[in-house]
This record gives structure tokens, sequence and C-alpha cells, in this order.
């Protein structure tokens, strides 16, 4: 599958150096229409693609790295996924990134993520230590 800039945009299989600062510019789309097409599909599919960071990281204002796990949701009708190691890189490039605010961070992501996709991005972020990723223990 191609993505919207060809074949030559994908990082997937290529030696990329990580990013010294935030880089968005990272971030490549992979267009959804030629494989539905190729699967018959209509234009309005349901459900969605979920994506696990479980090592997010950027520095508070003051410059102290926050870490953070994070729950992406994106709709299975933007017209764009995300390819994935041009994601990781660009989380990747948050680690020296300096916000604000936790919910800073959180708009910055989901903005960029939205021009890659072309519709709506959803983040969940937890802390490394909640209980709900813990999972569920087993009787007996």
């Amino acid at each position: 599958m191609t993505d919207a800039h060809g074949d030559e945009g994908m990082l997937l299989g290529r030696n990329v150096p990580p990013a010294e600062s935030y880089a968005p510019e990272l971030l490549r789309p992979i267009s959804r229409a030629a494989g539905r097409a190729a699967l018959g599909m209509g234009e309005a599919p349901q459900g969605a693609d979920l994506w696990h960071a479980y090592e997010m990281s950027w520095l508070d204002g003051t410059g102290k790295p926050l870490v953070r796990v994070g729950r992406f949701t994106v709709p299975a009708n933007t017209p764009n996924m995300i390819e994935s190691k041009s994601f990781k890189l660009y989380l990747n490039s948050l680690n020296n990134e300096r916000f604000d605010s936790e919910r800073a961070a959180k708009e910055r992501i989901v903005g960029d993520l939205r021009k890659v996709t072309g519709g709506t991005v959803v983040l969940e972020l937890s802390s490394v230590d909640d209980p709900s990723l813990a999972g569920v223990p087993l009787e007996g």
C-alpha cells in the first residue's frame, strides 16, 4: 500500500535516525481508498484503529519529564491511517518538547494526527501506574 506521498514517503523498512526535536513532519498518511477498493468496501466503514503507546513522554513547563500511556482511537471512516513507524518516530520526537500542561500536549498531538488522518482522533492519557492498565486478576 502506498501513502499519500507515494512509496518514497514510507518510513517502514528504512533506516531513519531519531528526531532530536519535535517533528510532526515525520507523520506519514496511508490512504485507505486503495485497500477499501481492493476489498470491495463502501465509503462508510464501521470500526476504528486503536493504537497504544506505552511510553509517551514530554517535558513540563519547567523541563521535568512526564511519562504517560496513550490510547489513540482513529475512526475507520477517516481518509487516511498513519504509517506505524512514522507514528513511533513522531511520538519519540516529543521527548524533549516542553508543554505548559498535559492538556496542551494532548491538544498538539491530537491536532497533528488529525491533519494526517483527515478526521477525528481521540487520545486518552493514563499514568503509568494506572490500575486499569494492570488487567483483571484471574480467579482460582
